[in-house]
Formats: structure tokens, C-alpha cells, sequence
């Protein structure tokens, strides 16, 4: 890429503590990638650079149409379900992906508002992480990542406007987790700016 590794900030403007975009990708990470550091979601899809990153989909490359397994379903949707977009795996998506159910709610100050319902998360059984910088991390945690991207009407470049939450939960044992049951979370809960 061009730039020194052994100083944080150089010239040619990669900072490894810059996230112009607030994507959870910081400045380098987008220069390597090749995705816009001011854009959150640089093809326009709908789906933020960051998540397309951990996804496997291409964040260069709009995934809303693509059926990259030919599974009958469009790598969005696997995004969303949280499937493999590269795996036919339509068996595994009945069982195991991610459920959404959207409702209208009273709008606020003529906003448009809704309440979300994600059911069917699914956790794993991780070990602790002692060192820096996730010092103390313990045995079953999970991050999950919840986002949510509002479209502007006839704008070509960009999916609107963006919010995430990281929200971490704790697989116990097969049977339980923490927190326990429904985990509501509001507006103020999520990082908005995308």
C-alpha cells in the first residue's frame, strides 16, 4: 500500500486509528480492501463494507441480486439469514438462519419507525481470551452484530444512512446463555452514522 508500518499516521493518509466512515473498518482496512473510507457501504447493496467483509460477499460488488451458490436464494439474503452466500446450504438455512419480522409502528416526527424481532441467533462454545486488547473476554462469549440500513430515495451512490449495535451474549452450556431470554434494545443502543 505504500505506507510505513512502523508509523501510525503517514503521509499518504492510511491511520490505523481512523475510521472516517465509523464501519468498524479503519482507514487501512478500506485502502486494502479497495472500498471507499467515506462511504460505509461502498457498492450501494444495502449491506455495510464491515459486515460484507465478515460475510465472505464482495463489498465492492453488489450482492442484492447475486446467487453466488445458485442455492435459490441471493447472497443478501444468506447475509441476512446469516448463511454461507458461497455454500448451497438450504438445509442448514431452514434450521439454523436468522429469522426477521418487521412491524410499522407510530411514526416520530413524521419518521417512519418499526420494531424489529430477530429470533433464531445462533451462539458457539469459545474459549477466554486473556490477553490485550480483549483482556478478560470470557469462555462462550459471542459479539453479534445487529444493523440497520435506511435506503434514500433515487440516490445511486449510497444506501442512506446506518446504525449498528454489538451486542455480546455468552453461551453457557448447549441449553443456556447470558443474558437470558428476549434482549430488547432501542434506538440509543446503536451507533448511528454508518
Amino acid at each position: 500500500m505504500g505506507s510505513d508500518p512502523l508509523t501510525p499516521n503517514t503521509p499518504n493518509g492510511c491511520n490505523p486509528f481512523l475510521d472516517t466512515d465509523q464501519d468498524r473498518l479503519n482507514d487501512c482496512e478500506e485502502r486494502l480492501l479497495g472500498t471507499e473510507a467515506c462511504v460505509g457501504d461502498t457498492d450501494g447493496d444495502g449491506v455495510p463494507d464491515l459486515v460484507e467483509v465478515l460475510s465472505g460477499t464482495n463489498p465492492l460488488v453488489p450482492e442484492d441480486l447475486l446467487d453466488t451458490d445458485r442455492d435459490g436464494y441471493t447472497n443478501m439474503d444468506e447475509v441476512l439469514a446469516h448463511t454461507d452466500p458461497l455454500s448451497a446450504d438450504s438445509a442448514f438455512r431452514v434450521d439454523r438462519g436468522y429469522d426477521y419480522v418487521v412491524t410499522p409502528t407510530d411514526p416520530d416526527n413524521g419518521r417512519a419507525c418499526y420494531n424489529v424481532r430477530i429470533s433464531n441467533v445462533g451462539l458457539v462454545q469459545t474459549q477466554s481470551v486473556p490477553n490485550p486488547p480483549f483482556a478478560d473476554t470470557p469462555a462462550g462469549n459471542n459479539d453479534i452484530y445487529i444493523y440497520f440500513q435506511a435506503g434514500r430515495e433515487n440516490d445511486p451512490r449510497g444506501a442512506g444512512i446506518g446504525s449498528l449495535e454489538v451486542q455480546s451474549l455468552r453461551l453457557l452450556s448447549p441449553s443456556q446463555r447470558e443474558p437470558e431470554g428476549t434482549l430488547p434494545l432501542d434506538t440509543k443502543d446503536f451507533l448511528l452514522g454508518l
